[in-house]
């Protein structure tokens, strides 16, 4: 809901190589198809994409952070205000985009 990007293209960016596989695990996870809660929460007019994911607690995210830290590399990945940036770059059909993904906590 919170990207203008269509279906197809947020099942590929959370990873998913099947749109149909994307479409079942949201039913089962939300009990509602992707397009029923687009129509219900209209989409922001962003070229941003938020990802909320789930897991299985204990997960260190201290440590992990610590752990990116030690290793960023200057000018590319940046460890601040307790989360994990980095610079990413794609080849798309209309030519190279650069941006950002950004991870964070949420407790």
């Amino acid at each position: 809901t919170e990207t203008a990007l269509p279906v197809g293209e947020v099942a590929l960016a959370a990873g998913f190589h099947s749109l149909r596989r994307f479409n079942a695990l949201f039913r089962e996870r939300y009990r509602l198809a992707p397009t029923q809660l687009r129509r219900a929460a209209p989409a922001a007019a962003s070229d941003g994409l938020t990802l909320a994911m789930d897991y299985r607690p204990p997960y260190a995210w201290d440590a992990i952070l610590g752990f990116l830290r030690m290793r960023a590399v200057p000018g590319v990945e940046q460890v601040a205000d307790e989360g994990y940036r980095r610079i990413v770059r794609m080849n798309a059909s209309g030519g190279e985009i650069i941006g950002w993904i950004e991870v964070r906590h949420l407790p």
